[in-house]
C-alpha cells in the first residue's frame, strides 16, 4: 500500500512547463504540513525552485487559487498514469468509475493537508469563489477530473449524456472527497465503502429517470429541426418564374387598355363637372336655361 502509493506521488510526465510548475508544487506540498497553504509557503517553495516573485507570478497568475487548481490537474495527470497499467476489457464501466475515483484519492492521500488549504484557498471567508479565472475554480477543476475519468472509462457520448455523466460524477466526487477528509478510519475503508454507495445511487438515478430525460431531449432536439427548418424556409429565395412571351404581350396590352380608359374617364368626370359649375354660376345669377 505505501510503495504503491509513493510512486503515486512522484510527479507524472509532463511537458517543460509543466515540469517547471511540477516542481513549485512539489515543493509546496513538502512546506504544507510546516507552514500551511498560504503566500508565504509558495514564496518558499518558488525559492527552493530557483524562482522569483516574478517567475512565480508569471506561471501561477491567480497566485494560490491557480495553484490549487494546477493541483487537481496534477492529480489528474498522475491517475491517468496510473491507470495505464490497469485492463478495461474485463471491467464494467460502473467498476471502471469506481478504481479511477480511488486511484486519484490514493494519490492525493499523502497530501491530505494539502488537499484542505487548496480547498479553502477557493472559498473565502463569505463563502463565495475567489477565483480570478473561472479555470481556477472549484468547479473547473472537479469537472475536468470528471471528463477525465470518464474518457478513460471509454465514453464516447456526444449528446446530453456527455453532460449528465460528467455532472453526476462531479457530485460524487465532491462528496466523497469531502466525507474522505473527515475520515480518519484505517486504509480509508469507511470512505470506499462511501464511495460504493454513492456510484451505486448515480446509477439508480439513471435507470430511473433515463428514460424520462431521453424523452425530454428528444422533444427538444425535434422542436430544433422544426424550427431550423421553417427559418430556411424563410431565408431561402424563392425562384423567379419566367412568363410566357403571349401571356407578356396580352398582360401589356390589357394594361394599355386600362389606362386609356381610365383617362378618357377623367376626362368625361372633368367635363361634367364643369358643366355643372356653369349651371350652378347661371342660377345664381337669375338666369333659368327654359327661357
Amino acid at each position: 500500500m505505501t510503495k504503491a502509493r509513493n510512486a503515486h506521488s512522484r510527479p507524472p510526465k509532463a511537458s517543460p512547463e509543466q515540469a517547471m510548475k511540477d516542481r513549485v508544487l512539489m515543493a509546496m506540498l513538502d512546506e504544507v504540513p510546516y507552514g500551511g497553504w498560504n503566500t508565504d509557503s509558495m514564496r518558499r517553495a518558488a525559492q527552493e525552485c530557483g524562482m522569483d516573485d516574478a517567475m512565480l507570478a508569471a506561471c501561477f497568475v491567480g497566485g494560490l487559487t491557480s495553484l490549487a487548481g494546477y493541483f487537481s490537474d496534477w492529480a489528474d495527470r498522475a491517475m491517468l498514469q496510473a491507470l495505464s497499467e490497469s485492463s478495461l476489457r474485463p471491467m464494467r464501466v460502473r467498476d471502471r468509475i469506481a478504481q479511477a475515483v480511488w486511484t486519484r484519492i490514493e494519490i492525493l492521500e499523502p497530501h491530505k493537508i494539502a488537499v484542505q488549504g487548496a480547498a479553502s484557498s477557493w472559498i473565502d471567508v463569505r463563502g463565495g469563489a475567489v477565483g480570478k479565472d473561472s479555470s481556477d475554480s472549484a468547479a473547473s477543476a472537479l469537472w475536468r477530473s470528471a471528463d477525465c475519468i470518464w474518457n478513460w472509462a471509454g465514453d464516447e457520448s456526444t449528446d446530453y449524456n456527455y453532460y449528465t455523466k460528467r455532472g453526476l460524477l462531479c457530485a460524487v466526487m465532491a462528496s466523497t472527497l469531502v466525507f474522505w477528509l473527515a475520515d480518519t478510519s484505517q486504509g480509508h475503508l469507511r470512505t470506499r465503502v462511501f464511495l460504493e454507495r454513492r456510484i451505486d445511487g448515480v446509477l439508480a438515478f439513471g435507470q430511473r429517470f433515463g428514460p424520462l430525460m431521453r424523452r425530454v431531449a428528444s422533444g427538444f432536439e425535434k422542436v430544433n429541426r422544426n424550427f431550423g427548418q421553417q427559418a430556411d424556409k424563410q431565408t431561402t429565395p424563392q425562384p423567379k418564374s419566367r412568363a410566357n412571351p403571349q401571356e407578356a404581350a396580352t398582360s401589356k396590352t390589357s394594361k394599355s387598355k386600362t389606362s386609356r380608359s381610365r383617362i378618357s374617364g377623367s376626362r368625361t368626370s372633368g367635363s361634367k363637372i364643369k358643366g355643372r359649375k356653369a349651371f350652378d354660376n347661371d342660377r345664381a345669377g337669375g338666369h333659368d336655361l327654359d327661357e
